[in-house]
Order: C-alpha cells, then structure tokens, then sequence
C-alpha cells in the first residue's frame, strides 16, 4: 500500500506561505493505481500502478534502470554515454492524472462513483484534463476560507505532476485554465477552476489542490497578460521570472 497526502490550498496562496487548508491521507495498493489508469487515463498506458510502484521506489533493481550498451564511447563534447534509463513524463503525468479523483473523494468522505467529473480534450488548443461538479458546500469543506458563489459552475481542472519536489502551480496549467475559459465564451464560468500539482518523487505522494475563485479584480485580459508575458524586469534592473510574477499578481485576481 502506499501513503499519499492530499493538501487544498486557494490560489491567492501559490507559494504555500500559509498552511494547507485541509489536509488528508488516502491510501492505494498497486493494484488499485493499475484499476484506476484502465478507468481514468488518457493515454493507453499498460499496468499504470507497476510504473507508480517503479518510479517511487527507485530504484526497484538496479539492473532494471541499466541500459545494454555494446560499445563503449568517449565525451564529445556535450554528448556522452547514456548509461541509464530515464523515467518519461509521459508516464508521471498519466498516473498525477488517476490520483487526484481518488484524492478528491477520500477528502469529502464519499465514493468516487458519488462525484460527478468526466475527461475532457479539444482539438489544437490547450485544455484542460478533466471538469468537476463540486457543490459550494463540498468547495467549503475543502476549503473552508473560500468566498464561493450559491451555484458553483463546473469546474475544469488541470493535473500538472512533477518527479521533484515542487510547491508552485504550473504557467502552463494557467494557459489551459485560459483557454477553457475563452473558449467556453461564457463569463459566469471564467475566473473558476482548479489545477492539481502531484509530486510523485518524494518520501510520500503529495498532491496539492489549488482553487481558483475569481475576486473583483479578476479580468481575462489581465490573466492572460501574465500567464502568457516573458521574464520582466523589476525596477532595479533585475529579472523576475514568470513564477515570481505568478505569484505576486495572478493570486491577488483570485480569493
């Protein structure tokens, strides 16, 4: 079995400065991982719960990470010899995308069959991978501080996972907040969401849920101003990097 915790956090807070909200453990067998890629996964990946298993527990056997060289080679410059495989974020990103429901459903204290969500794709844009029916009474439990309206719309939400230890939302992520909400064309739906950030390489899973609910200072075009802007410079001549900005301007649109 493995331990995984689950922390909800509003997205005025994406530095994690102020404690976690809620937090909640939830416990999966590897078997369980595997049911739940067959089920949830966009990508066809086979038997996701022995790729959780091998990626957290590195290394299972050395041999397994050794790759069969028949030669040797010298450096040239950048390029050297490869003697180890690599985990692929293709494969890290598909099992961040089965734990978050399972997350969601331990901390409310329901069935997974109880909550309504589904996967959702589009065609040449960025988008989304899920949308979520969450009541203002369920957001409330996960979030207790949060301002929400009477009727809460669908929310989309976005899975960004991470084989390192990283406590920020994703710029991308924001992007496909971005243009779910410019292509749903529909205001009373923009400014609402949520991006989950799944750290698979740690000690424990940790899976952190940030909400978004727009304030009145929220506007698309300001969002995207920034989702979307390269490094800029402060006034004392020195880089911020979009993270930074991320965190300084884009929170204060959101409760």
């Amino acid at each position: 079995m493995f331990l995984f915790k689950s922390q909800f956090y509003l997205a005025s807070n994406s530095d994690n400065s102020l404690p976690a909200q809620v937090e909640k453990y939830f416990k999966l067998s590897t078997r369980h991982i595997g049911t739940l890629g067959e089920l949830y996964s966009g990508t066809l990946i086979s038997n996701l719960g022995h790729h959780f298993e091998i990626y957290n527990k590195q290394p299972v056997s050395p041999v397994r990470w050794m790759i069969s060289n028949n030669s040797s080679g010298i450096k040239t410059g950048r390029i050297v010899l490869q003697n180890e495989k690599q985990k692929t974020q293709a494969v890290s990103g598909n099992i961040g995308e089965v734990l978050i429901i399972p997350g969601i459903s331990n901390a409310l204290n329901i069935p997974m069959r109880h909550l309504g969500f589904h996967r959702i794709k589009a065609h040449q844009m960025k988008c989304p991978d899920y949308r979520i029916s969450l009541s203002s009474l369920e957001i409330k439990k996960l979030w207790p501080r949060a301002k929400t309206p009477t009727i809460m719309p669908d929310l989309p939400l976005e899975v960004k996972s991470s084989l390192s230890n990283d406590n920020y939302y994703p710029v991308e992520a924001l992007q496909q907040l971005y243009e779910y909400w410019k292509e749903c064309n529909n205001p009373a739906i923009q400014g609402y969401g949520l991006i989950a950030r799944v750290n698979i390489d740690e000690t424990e899973t940790c899976i952190r849920y940030y909400l978004f609910i727009r304030n009145k200072s929220f506007s698309m075009k300001r969002f995207r101003s920034i989702a979307y802007a390269k490094n800029l410079k402060k006034a004392n001549g020195r880089i911020e990097s979009k993270q930074k900005r991320i965190a300084n301007t884009i929170g204060r649109m959101f409760e």
